[in-house]
């Protein structure tokens, strides 16, 4: 039988492919890009716990959670106690135990305030430096009584603050009006006061009087009436003393911005300040260490890079101890060592011990 071949097409005929390497390629890139964002989140946690060492025990991010909160607790202490002052300089409740200050102390501050610009300056300073004093020995009770939850402020953090109270004191423009316009307000309260117990006072000796029908008034015996006119006379007289010629001083919003950080400005939050600072600058001072580490090491891509602890330079005074970190002075503790790692030494360890 004729063979019947099979015509062979043309090239003109066959589609013409061409390998698509683009979905490789672009797994590839997503690949790196997802090994590159785990290696950045390792050395992260790596830096993390690294900051162990100078915060005993804290790591970087814990540093900066209690240094937020310090710094909330001082903000809140310095707004919830703000209306407490006035009562304590006015003597109306204790200082300490049965410490009062009397109106008395009060009523000479507010007199040095009023007599000029520099003494208002230096009655703010008086009285917020008082108050930051007190309101660091109270935070400090609470950091003993709550530790190891709160950190106690330091001297440092007292001494800030009286650094922030004397640049308040010196640059505001508008302290010295108002600084004289708390001290007019305080004053006219006092006098108030005075003048509501002379006045319960005089109402009670008004009862002490009768009616007389023929002379359509009360009548009292001359030394009730003596007495009643002498506590009419007094209230008059507290009212001549009233300090008048202040108003409401007008701050501009900058100023009143600068007024409101000046016045929350105390050891506590100070104490906070100090803590979110030094441990976002750890976090990143220990992360530089980490990638260099990492680019020294060829990338170490999708592994941890293990940084070596800190040795305890502090002198033991046991010798067995000595004895026993000379023995196992060859076993280095890392930071970002892997599970696995932890795993094989204890696995080897309890085989050399079978053995």
């Amino acid at each position: 039988m004729p063979s019947v071949e099979t015509p062979k097409p043309s090239l003109k005929d066959m589609p013409l492919r061409v390998p698509d390497m683009k979905p490789e390629k672009e797994k590839s890139l997503l690949d790196k890009l997802g090994t590159a964002v785990g290696d950045t989140i390792r050395d992260i946690d790596t830096a993390n716990k690294m900051a162990k060492d100078k915060f005993e025990g804290d790591t970087a991010l814990m540093r900066t959670a209690k240094g937020f909160v310090s710094t909330g607790v001082g903000v809140g202490l310095e707004k919830s106690m703000d209306f407490v002052w006035e009562k304590i300089w006015q003597g109306e409740i204790p200082y300490y135990d049965k410490t009062r200050f009397g109106e008395g102390m009060a009523g000479k501050m507010n007199e040095f305030a009023g007599k000029s610009d520099l003494n208002a300056r230096l009655y703010y300073l008086i009285k917020e430096s008082t108050q930051d004093l007190t309101m660091a020995i109270f935070y400090n009770f609470l950091a003993f009584r709550s530790q190891p939850l709160l950190e106690k402020a330091k001297s440092q953090h007292l001494v800030g603050s009286l650094v922030t109270n004397i640049v308040a004191a010196a640059t505001l423009p508008s302290l010295p009006a108002q600084m004289q316009f708390e001290a007019a307000t305080s004053t006219n309260k006092m006098i108030g006061k005075q003048q509501e117990a002379l006045g319960e006072k005089l109402d009670q000796a008004s009862r002490g009087g009768h009616f007389d029908r023929g002379q359509n008034k009360f009548v009292y015996p001359q030394k009730l009436n003596d007495k009643i006119l002498g506590l009419d006379k007094q209230i008059q007289d507290l009212e001549k003393t009233r300090v008048t010629g202040f108003s409401t001083p007008n701050i501009g919003d900058t100023e009143k911005f600068f007024l409101n950080v000046f016045d929350v400005s105390n050891p506590v939050t100070q104490l906070g300040v100090d803590m979110v600072g030094t441990g976002i600058s750890t976090l990143i001072k220990n992360f530089k260490e980490v990638h260099k580490l990492r680019r020294e090491k060829g990338g170490l891509a999708g592994k941890s890079v293990p940084m070596p602890k800190k040795e305890d330079w502090r002198p033991r005074t046991d010798n067995r101890r000595q004895e026993g970190e000379k023995k196992w002075a060859g076993n280095k503790v890392y930071y970002g060592q892997s599970k696995q790692d932890d795993d094989l030494k204890r696995l080897e360890e309890y085989d050399l011990k079978g053995a």
